[in-house]
């Protein structure tokens, strides 16, 4: 399970290593690590779902859109993923979950338009999309997106 941090408890003026481990009995521990083995074993990573989104976002356009898109789309890309950088930036990938997501849309709504919002959340949606392909995330945060109404009109 990983490396377990040791706590001292002074007893009678003696010292006491007790284990800690965050869950309450072995029991929980061996449910949380069978649950972690089967994620590995369908391609999971956890050492990767460790990764800030900007550091996913930037190896994600080094390895699937360099080169493999048009200047002008490459462009379009680069603003999407600094807007989302910009509010949610140094967020881990695992900590993202789909309701945080929704708020950053709901929050950013009145500076754009819905088509550049949905342009915005295609991207990311992709981007996540490689993300559980790869085994480093198991559900994608961007997807079934609303767009809200107080969207900028065109």
């Amino acid at each position: 399970m990983g490396v377990q941090s040791v706590l001292h408890l002074q007893t009678n003026r003696r010292r006491k290593k007790l284990p800690v481990s965050g869950f309450r009995t072995k029991t929980e521990a061996k449910i949380a690590a069978d649950k972690m083995e089967i994620k590995i074993k369908s391609g999971f990573d956890p050492g990767n779902a460790n990764k800030t989104l900007i550091e996913f976002f930037d190896w994600w356009f080094e390895t699937y859109k360099k080169g493999a898109v048009s200047h002008g789309t490459k462009k379009n890309i680069k603003n999407d993923l600094k807007r989302v950088t910009k509010h949610i930036d140094y967020t881990k990938l695992n900590e993202l979950d789909r309701s945080a997501y929704q708020r950053f849309i709901n929050k950013i709504a009145p500076k754009f338009t819905k088509s550049t919002l949905q342009r915005m959340n295609t991207t990311i949606r992709e981007a996540f999309l490689d993300a559980i392909e790869e085994g480093i995330i198991t559900k994608n945060p961007a997807a079934r997106i609303k767009y809200p109404t107080t969207s900028k009109k065109s």
